[in-house]
């Protein structure tokens, strides 16, 4: 089994109203993987990815799962001038921590704190 740094059903506890009806679990996947994908070319440079089973530096998972939210909102809704949305800006503060990541300006720990 491949090591994911989110999940389908914290996806759908973070987007409440997005339940199995509004987008199928294989689509939520795909979301989490391309939001895995996006972390993973981030910071490869700086740390071996993917991060091993068990041991996903919690930080790591809430971009996961800020960017994962990203993406299914993004399939499912537009953004215009005159509707602000949170999960577009919390994209684009797990967008911008994995570049200072990427950059060294900024570390990740694991839950030791190493």
């Amino acid at each position: 089994m491949a090591v994911t740094y989110a999940t389908v059903a914290r996806v759908r506890d973070i987007l409440e109203g997005v339940s199995v009806t509004v987008m199928a679990d294989t689509r939520v996947e795909a979301r989490i993987n391309k939001a895995e994908d996006v972390i993973n070319s981030k910071i490869g440079g700086r740390y071996t990815v993917p991060f091993a089973s068990g041991s996903v530096p919690g930080v790591i998972t809430a971009f996961a799962e800020d960017i994962a939210c990203y993406f299914v909102m993004r399939t499912l809704f537009t953004n215009d001038s005159q509707n602000k949305n949170e999960w577009i800006e919390d994209f684009r503060s797990a967008l911008s921590s994995l570049n200072a990541i990427r950059d060294g300006k900024q570390v990740v720990l694991d839950d030791n704190g190493d």
